[in-house]
């Protein structure tokens, strides 16, 4: 009876949060909820136990899904950080409730928080599941010994520029503003279309946050010239010499003390898959396989 209040209340909870929930017809699970295209399968127990744990953590790994274990009681067993297990104790439960109630005399929006004390990066969101790689990567490898999922550190430049330019009375405007993209792995410039915004997002669990090996500093002379390139014209600029008109072509080009830039760090999370006749990465941003390897180490089919 309790048992069903408790899940009764959690239904409740994930919808004010802007969630849709059903009952679950899996043995394993009471309710599953879904926003935005991501499902958390969510089970409520008196007590978790140790094995419950593990067995839900090997569980998460079949079924590509995040889990949330809620317990009325205690919770026996070592609740580390895990980015697709998420654990809520009688307090944490409790905690959640409390929130809900004050956004409600607030009048305000109630989000479920559950990434708790987790650490989190900034990331775009991983829309390729595991299940979804694979299938990409049988076309290619007739057997597949492994798959990693891989966060990028990616240096992002925002930048804009205004220069107005003279060839003797006659002034010229050029200007810009646009993105461009480096791997902070190895520093050089990536041709990749990110449509997503960065958020922080807690990593799924077992995946490598690669270290960032180059700093903006170092890169931003890159980012100079390349925006320079890109932001010249060619244009066509008539004189008159007596009864001739000669017509002479000049390229103009912005000045680089009217180019600002602003640096972010965010991280791409990639599937690094190796079959029987190489490697393969897949960008789990977007769904599309990547031609040019994003680290020196790793020579790709």
């Amino acid at each position: 009876m309790a048992r069903r209040r408790g899940v009764k209340i959690l239904e409740e909870l994930f919808r004010r949060g802007g969630y849709a929930v059903e009952e679950s017809f899996e043995p394993d699970f009471d309710l599953i909820a879904e926003r935005d295209g991501e499902k958390v399968m969510i089970i409520i127990r008196e007590v978790i136990r140790g094995e419950d744990l593990d067995y839900y953590r090997h569980l998460a790994e079949e079924i590509d899904e995040t889990i949330l274990m809620v317990a009325t009681g205690k919770v026996e067993g070592e609740t580390y950080p895990d980015g697709r297990v998420v654990v809520w104790d009688r307090g944490r439960f409790a905690e959640e409730i409390g929130m809900a109630v004050i956004a409600d005399i607030e009048g305000s929006r109630f989000m479920v928080n559950l990434k708790g004390g987790m650490d989190t990066i900034p990331t775009v969101p991983l829309r390729l599941k595991k299940s979804k790689a694979f299938e990409i990567a049988r076309k290619s490898f007739r057997s597949i010994k492994g798959v990693q999922l891989r966060y990028i550190p990616i240096w992002s430049f925002e930048y804009r520029f205004r220069s107005i330019l003279h060839d003797g009375v006659n002034p010229f405007e050029l200007k810009g503003e646009g993105r461009t993209l480096f791997n902070a792995l190895t520093g050089r410039a990536l041709d990749i279309e990110v449509e997503d915004h960065p958020s922080e997002i807690v990593p799924a669990a077992g995946s490598i946050i690669e270290p960032v090996e180059v700093d903006d500093n170092s890169l931003k002379e890159a980012v100079i010239e390349q925006i320079i390139r890109e932001g010249s014209r060619e244009i066509s600029i008539e004189k008159r010499f007596s009864d001739a008109i000669i017509s002479e072509q000049k390229i103009l080009r912005p000045k680089r003390e009217d180019i600002q830039i602003e640096s972010r760090l965010f991280y791409l999370p990639i599937w690094e898959i190796e079959g029987d006749r190489g490697f393969m990465q897949i960008d789990a941003a977007s769904g599309k396989e990547i031609v040019d390897p994003m680290d020196d180490g790793v020579e790709i089919l």
